[in-house]
């Protein structure tokens, strides 16, 4: 379900740079940031998605420090140091990033 998400969105994202393309070859027209736009309208909803499971994710991690601080005794290191470490260190590989429009 994911990955099938992920690569229509790809190819989605490629066809709209390829059309782009296509249209300014054909005008003799040649403008780089109008191709990155047409990506970019196309991979919003995508980096908003992943966005939005970043800030819940974070959300999730703080909230469990909030229940069980741990400090690492061996380098003396602050649990809330240990906090932004583990929201930094995160695996959003195993998340979608976003679903079909």
């Amino acid at each position: 379900e994911g990955a099938a998400s992920r690569r229509e969105n790809k190819f989605l994202g490629w066809d709209s740079v390829l059309d782009e393309q296509e249209t300014q070859y054909s005008t003799g027209h040649h403008d780089a940031e109008g191709i990155a736009r047409k990506y970019s309208d196309v991979s919003l909803s995508c980096q908003q998605a992943a966005h939005a499971m970043a800030l819940e994710d974070a959300r999730v991690v703080l909230e469990q420090d909030k229940q069980e601080p741990v400090a690492c005794s061996k380098t003396k290191t602050s649990a809330k140091t240990v906090t932004r470490r583990r929201v930094l260190n995160l695996d959003y590989h195993s998340r979608r990033c976003c679903t079909a429009a």
